[in-house]
């Protein structure tokens, strides 16, 4: 009787699975190919894959699947200070895996940290992620000291003061939040106002900065990324606007930025993060979800796609999700301060995620349009004044007077925008509306102003 080989086997051995494996890195026995799918979980990773090629242990009983058979040993990921270790099960209860929020179950492998106290804990496949783990193997490395080493921003010298590393020249001097609003009073790291927070001052001139982002390190390691991450300090203004937004919620800004340096991610996909992304926590509850907390997700490729319930566009790329239901912010909506000061109210503006029931027509008053009340805008009750946020921010919210940047091959340079010269867009021939806009001299001296960068057309 003559036997039909398999296509897939007689065209393409390659691809076929080996029947045994020697030595595996998982495990201290040989495995054997099962031949079927296996509908019960992988030991190593305590998930099911009928996809996934398993092999078997007949002596321990062990079962694996073929991508978890040589699960790196040691690791270390951005999220945590300290290694981790694989380890087939875990000898007590372990709540939740510190990457996706979800249940670890102790009888199937998992990374854990070996510190004495430390109960860190992740789930195989959450800690050997693309956009988690950096690829690098540490069984044999020695741990080096800088591991969790963090580089100081500022040098003390005096009671409240000091000398940080992007305004060297001056000494900076804590000052206390008077409640006194003044727009011209901006954090040079984030770009936000000065408000409701401490702050240094520049004895010397007009450089402002949170006590929060003064205190952040050079060189961090943040969970939205698998490298380190460090901040140049000069120059301050990057002069090239493709390096003006980030990477997470694509807001340019003038601000300082976390890059990374790594060949792989240096250059036209650079990746860099603006400090307001950086001090999102990375599990916390959003106020425009307070019944559940909400994690930075892995899941970025484009089969994972969500719905931002903020902004209600897709979500492709980094973003936050709800630990127990379909709830997803993007870091754009995420990041939109929940209080802000309008110039021409006297009392804050408080930002309203949505209101149901609501029989009255809302008015922006920026626009002079219509507002849907079922979606984000900005409130004051006091005075019945509703803002769309759009209109607050637009695209250059976070830009400061004074930096100029290379827009296909013009110098385009950020100006103040006050409310007695306002220029007309070239573009959309409206008043800019904004505290700044963007001017452009040309050639034969004649000056151009866009409102936006949506706008810029050169």
């Amino acid at each position: 009787m003559r036997h039909r080989v398999p296509q897939e086997m007689s065209s393409d051995s390659k691809n076929f699975p080996p029947l045994t494996i020697q030595n595996p890195r998982s495990h201290h026995h040989s495995l054997a190919l099962f031949r079927r799918p296996v509908s019960f979980p992988c030991d190593a990773c305590g998930l099911i894959n009928l996809l996934d090629p398993s092999y078997a242990c007949h002596q321990c009983d062990y079962m694996v699947h073929k991508s978890c058979v040589d699960l790196p040993r040691v690791i270390k990921i951005t999220r945590h200070p300290h290694r981790l270790s694989h380890t087939p099960h875990l000898p007590t209860k372990v709540s939740l895996c510190r990457v996706c929020y979800k249940h670890v179950d102790i009888k199937y492998g998992q990374y854990s940290c070996t510190h004495e106290g430390c109960t860190y804990v992740v789930h195989s496949k959450c800690a050997t992620h693309r956009k988690i783990w950096n690829g690098g193997e540490l069984e044999w490395a020695p741990e080096e000291p800088d591991e969790t080493e963090a580089i100081a921003p500022f040098k003390k010298v005096g009671d409240g003061l000091i000398q940080h590393f992007c305004h060297h020249l001056h000494i900076l001097k804590l000052e206390k939040y008077d409640r006194v609003r003044d727009s011209a009073k901006q954090c040079q790291a984030c770009m936000r106002p000065i408000s409701s927070q401490d702050f240094y001052n520049c004895m010397e001139c007009d450089f402002f900065l949170h006590e929060v982002c003064a205190n952040l390190p050079r060189k961090l390691e943040h969970a939205l990324h698998h490298h380190p991450l460090f901040i140049d300090p000069y120059p301050l203004y990057d002069h090239d606007c493709g390096n003006l937004a980030c990477s997470v919620c694509f807001r340019k800004s003038s601000g300082l930025m976390y890059r990374c340096r790594e060949e792989e991610c240096v250059g036209y996909e650079q990746f860099q993060l603006d400090l307001n992304c950086v001090l999102v926590p990375e599990y916390f509850t959003h106020k425009s979800h307070a019944e559940h907390h909400v994690f930075i997700s892995p899941s970025y490729s484009e089969e994972n796609e969500a719905l931002c319930q903020g902004c209600k566009k897709r979500v492709y790329n980094y973003h936050l999700h709800c630990s127990l239901c379909e709830f997803v912010l993007c870091y754009e909506c995420a990041t939109i301060p929940n209080e802000i000061h309008y110039k021409f109210d006297e009392h804050s503006l408080t930002l309203s995620y949505g209101e149901s029931g609501v029989d009255d027509k809302y008015w922006c008053e920026v626009c002079e349009k219509g507002l849907d009340p079922t979606e984000w805008f900005y409130i004051n009750k006091e005075s019945c004044t509703t803002i769309h946020h759009k209109c607050l921010f637009g695209d250059s919210g976070y830009m400061k007077p004074g930096h100029i940047f290379d827009y296909c091959g013009n110098k385009v340079e950020v100006v103040g925008n006050g409310s007695s010269s306002r220029p007309i867009c070239l573009t959309c021939q409206y008043h800019c509306p904004h505290h700044v806009c963007f001017k452009v001299c040309m050639i034969d001296g004649t000056e151009i102003y866009f409102c936006a960068f949506s706008c810029i057309r050169l």
